[in-house]
């Protein structure tokens, strides 16, 4: 009987090893240990501001809490249990794509620090505080997105027009017309270039400030 009973005790403690293996990963402290393991050489795996507050979000879901959502994220511990600005935009500043500018990191540094401080003196939930910030950024980073596709036509605009001045010299010179030696020449062709640069730089300080107009409005 004991050797029939082998078999089976065998494959059950098989059964239980997979069992935990596939638990494993759905852990809290799995995921910890994931996030401390996310660096690469020293530094935080950059991941992105929308994904670092979907994982503060899920985090708390979870039954964390919040000093151990942010830790978890900055992959450190905090000295004190408290969610202040310069420690969120600092773990933001490390986990957040190149693209995404330093302006961002500091709006939404700030709204993830009132959000936590709401939650603390109001007792709401914290998860659908972070919920609304991550809402919002999405909302900001699209709205970034659009306006960078809408502008890029003017300034590639821009860009060529600019270029022409330098082309239309290498193009006469290859032409063999000479148009250096004209514009370089005391009298007439001294006037030109003069009147040729100055016109130059008032198009590009009139197209910069059309093009700063422009940004200013669509921000508004």
């Amino acid at each position: 009987m004991m050797t029939s009973m082998a078999p089976s005790s065998f494959w059950a403690a098989v059964w239980a090893a997979l069992a935990v293996l596939l638990a494993w990963p759905h852990s809290s402290s799995a995921s910890r240990l994931r996030a401390f393991g996310a660096r690469r050489g020293g530094e935080l795996t950059r991941i992105g501001i929308a994904a670092v507050i979907s994982s503060l979000s899920a985090y708390m879901r979870n039954g964390g809490t919040l000093v151990g959502a942010f830790e978890e994220q900055a992959g450190r511990t905090f000295a004190t249990r408290r969610v202040s600005y310069g420690r969120v935009r600092s773990m933001l500043e490390a986990r957040r794509m190149p693209k995404e500018t330093v302006s961002q990191v500091s709006s939404v540094a700030y709204a993830l620090e009132v959000s936590c401080c709401l939650s603390e003196r109001l007792g709401c939930q914290a998860s659908r505080c972070l919920d609304a910030v991550g809402a919002s950024y999405r909302r900001m980073d699209r709205l970034a997105r659009a306006r960078g596709a809408a502008f890029a036509m003017p300034k590639a605009t821009v860009k060529l027009l600019s270029a022409l001045p330098v082309l239309t010299l290498v193009l006469g010179s290859l032409l063999g017309a000479h148009p250096l030696a004209f514009l370089l020449k005391p009298g007439a062709g001294s006037i030109c270039l003069l009147l040729g640069v100055a016109c130059y730089l008032l198009g590009l300080l009139w197209m910069r400030a059309l093009l700063k107009d422009m940004d200013e409005q669509a921000g508004e």
